[in-house]
């Protein structure tokens, strides 16, 4: 099985994992009641580095991007991240996402871990015999954290300057900690 780049500290915290699919995920360290009750009413920390990232590059990223969206894509301006569904050529559902665009010519899915390997397959036929499109698979090389909670903004603030203006649904690059990380409201 797969293991996120936390695995070794989450369980050297406890953590109880299961297989999900291919990686060792992380369910639950002080259980379920607990870290429920702690998200609701404070703050939670998820690894969730088993989600599929894909950068999508290029004068045709925007094209490509919208091809597989059922929504508009001229309603995501740069600082700001978009829920969509993609469908094949017959209405039925490929995978659900969220397209994140940081600034102007950077669109980043975030797609879920099962459907990586669908979903990179359909953006290559989608692109197929263009050389204005590059789609690069970065799962592999980025960790994705979910911080959740009412607090979460509050928590998250000292160590990064302007995480609390961020709008709900908003995105932006910024640094945490001396690490250069892409930090958004979507949660």
């Amino acid at each position: 099985m797969k293991r996120t780049p936390l695995h070794g500290a989450l369980s050297a915290a406890g953590a109880r994992f299961v297989d999900f699919a291919g990686w060792e995920m992380p369910v639950q360290i002080r259980g379920i009641r607990a870290e429920h009750e702690a998200v609701r009413r404070a703050v939670g920390l998820f690894d969730v580095s088993h989600m599929g990232e894909i950068e999508i590059r290029g004068s045709g990223a925007a094209w490509l991007c919208q091809r597989v969206m059922t929504n508009d894509l001229a309603r995501l301006v740069p600082g700001k991240a978009l829920y969509s569904p993609w469908c094949d050529e017959r209405g039925g559902t490929i995978d659900d996402t969220i397209l994140y665009r940081p600034g102007a010519g950077r669109w980043i899915f975030c797609v879920n871990a099962s459907n990586v390997e669908v979903c990179l397959d359909w953006l290559n036929a989608q692109a197929a015999g263009r050389a204005d499109v590059e789609i690069i698979d970065r799962s592999a090389e980025l960790a994705l954290i979910a911080l959740q909670g009412p607090l979460a903004a509050q928590v998250l603030a000292p160590l990064a300057a302007g995480v609390a203006a961020l709008p709900r649904f908003g995105c932006a690059e910024m640094a945490l900690g001396g690490t250069s990380c892409l930090v958004a409201r979507t949660g």
